[in-house]
């Protein structure tokens, strides 16, 4: 809402514009003097709107006061009324600016700390990454050593299998040639009946060796089959922990590129922020240029106005200031 003149404030604001070049011409002391008339009907004090008919009505009785020069005086008086409007709206632009600047920096206080908290994570992916890493050379590593030593144990047992059933066939066939020597010699020692019996056991013996070969033989076959189907699944194995090896890699390779165009996006969001900042701070010293400028002119009308109302004794009493005579 605009504040309110009295009928004093109101002439002296005239009079000072009329007489603002040390002389003052016939139309606007007519119309003061048709102002003042005016005015001086109307108790307490005045309103914008008021003002403005009491202005506009000393208009009418001053014809020959043309339109450039009336429109002068009505616009000093009206400033008078919006100038404490105006230092407040001023005063909230500035403020609102303020509070605009307050909040760019929380925002860019914010992203910051953003910034180094990504910061941080990348450094934790990274050690993971990497632990990853000598986990799966460790893994590698031991299980190329495990197959290495069951290829390893493969053929020291298919060698020991090796030795052991040519071991055993020397030992048969001595044996049998101990048996044909006995048999011969028994068989000119003794009857034929006694010679059929000696091949008989000797047949019995052989098939012997022969089941016992046969089944170490198998057992072996078994043990490089169990042997074959361990190192066959170390080898799945291996392929499983490379292809989860590879699709960590994709998914850290993407983290990492996504995590590059969040950082360029923040990047630009912060080159954006410091210029609107720049413009804000540029704005906020031009309205400050202002805001003081509009303070030092209405020190001015208020000292003005202090000293016209110094000479009034009764707030309710009407004084009339008058012109000057050699004006």
């Amino acid at each position: 809402m605009s504040e309110s003149l009295n009928l004093t404030e109101i002439l002296t604001i005239v009079q000072d514009f009329i007489t603002s070049d040390g002389m003052i011409n016939s139309e606007h002391r007519r119309f003061y003097g048709a102002l003042r008339e005016k005015l001086n009907t109307h108790n307490g004090v005045y309103y914008q709107e008021q003002a403005k008919d009491f202005l506009f009505s000393a208009r009418i009785e001053v014809p020959e006061l043309d339109d450039v020069q009336y429109d002068q005086i009505y616009n000093v008086v009206m400033d008078r009324f919006t100038l404490t409007e105006r230092l407040e709206e001023k005063a909230r632009m500035e403020e609102d600016l303020a509070r605009n600047a307050r909040e760019r920096a929380q925002a860019e206080s914010r992203a910051k700390m953003e910034s180094e908290a990504r910061i941080r994570a990348e450094g934790e992916v990274k050690k993971l990454a990497e632990e990853r890493l000598r986990v799966e050379q460790r893994a590698r590593l031991a299980a190329e050593a495990n197959e290495r030593s069951i290829i390893e144990e493969k053929e020291r047992i298919a060698h020991e299998a090796q030795m052991k059933a040519h071991a055993e066939s020397q030992a048969i066939i001595e044996q049998e040639r101990k048996l044909v020597v006995e048999a011969e010699m028994k068989a000119q020692a003794e009857a034929q009946d006694k010679a059929q019996k000696i091949i008989d056991e000797e047949r019995r013996l052989a098939m012997e060796a022969d089941k016992k070969a046969i089944a170490e033989a198998q057992l072996l076959i078994d043990k490089e089959l169990r042997l074959a189907m361990e190192a066959e699944n170390i080898a799945k194995a291996k392929q499983i922990a490379d292809e989860e090896a590879r699709q960590i890699q994709e998914t850290e390779s993407k983290r990492l590129e996504q995590e590059s165009e969040d950082r360029r996006i923040a990047e630009e969001a912060r080159l954006k922020s410091e210029e609107e900042l720049k413009a804000l701070n540029l704005e906020k010293a031009r309205l400050r240029a202002e805001v003081l400028k509009i303070a030092a002119e209405a020190v001015e009308t208020v000292e003005a106005a202090e000293a016209a109302e110094a000479v009034v004794k009764d707030p309710m009493e009407k004084e009339f200031p008058d012109i000057p005579e050699d004006l």
